[in-house]
């Protein structure tokens, strides 16, 4: 099991500049356009997934997050099985080529495949429930003192402004991390850009981005290739969202974000370093 999880020792100093986290989906149905599992060929899946993370390493990534089920509205529930058949490998295959040391992050809400994952040499979880999900997760992360990103999910729990849900979202989960013992230095929040509000709403998270400072954590955010970028370019695929994705990313550096989960990593690394000089005049 991980243990002792520094994200400094990644080269990863919160505070200093921001970190692109690029995006393998081990999935036929990603929203994205992406997923690797569209192959028919099961037994190529744990190459593929190798190979990018290759790729993305050497475009600059600073983090890898690798998902085997899709988080889009409505997507099809995966059991365990599935996920477990298609992520697992996958996590063996890049850590065994990865060709420098890189975080590796992992974007489930199962305790059980999030443990595996780890003794397979992840770093991170990635929970989209925000610890609301899988009553066991807080204690799989307090236990493998490994990273975690805790995302506001608001896709059942609307109340009031958007980012006054998600302060509160957040809390809670915050709340349940500390109950946990997970250490504050092992957290990162992400406000859940898509995952309930409106895209009138999304764009306002970023706006507000920075209110999120008040919890003390760095910031993840993932606007790549989302619905609320083609709905403001008048429905444009996925495909045709690069440019959407990359202004959604500086403009999230630029109010407060830390890292940025993407799906193209060698332009974000470019539009990072110029949002980075403007933000901390590198």
């Amino acid at each position: 099991m991980t243990a002792d999880f520094q994200w400094s020792k990644y080269g990863i100093n919160w505070g200093s500049r921001s970190y692109v986290m690029g995006i393998i989906n081990i999935t036929p149905d990603s929203f994205s356009g992406d997923g690797l599992a569209k192959t028919p060929d099961e037994s190529a899946w744990a190459e593929l997934a190798a190979a990018q993370a290759q790729r993305f390493i050497a475009e600059g990534s600073d983090c890898l997050d690798i998902g085997a089920v899709s988080t889009r509205p409505k997507a099809q529930e995966v059991p365990y099985e599935v996920e477990r058949r298609r992520l697992i490998p996958a996590v063996k295959a890049v850590v065994a080529s990865a060709s420098k040391k890189i975080p590796i992050s992992i974007d489930t809400t199962d305790a059980r495949i999030a443990e595996e994952a780890l003794d397979c040499g992840a770093s991170i979880i990635n929970d989209i429930s925000g610890l609301q999900g899988d009553p066991a997760m807080a204690k799989v992360a307090a236990k493998a003192r490994c990273g975690i990103v805790i995302m506001a999910n608001l896709r059942k729990d609307r109340r009031a402004s958007v980012m006054s849900d998600v302060t509160r979202f957040l809390a809670s989960s915050l709340d349940i991390a500390y109950q946990a013992g997970i250490a504050q230095e092992k957290m990162s929040i992400d406000p859940g850009f898509g995952f309930g509000p409106l895209p009138s709403e999304n764009i306002t998270m970023i706006r507000m981005l920075d209110t999120l400072k008040v919890f003390g954590l760095p910031i993840v955010f993932g606007a790549s290739r989302k619905s609320t970028l083609s709905k403001l370019l008048a429905g444009a695929p996925p495909a045709d969202l690069l440019e959407a994705s990359l202004a959604a990313a500086v403009a999230a550096i630029l109010h407060g974000a830390d890292m940025v989960r993407v799906h193209d990593v060698a332009a974000t690394v470019k539009a990072r370093a110029v949002a980075d000089d403007i933000r901390f005049g590198l």
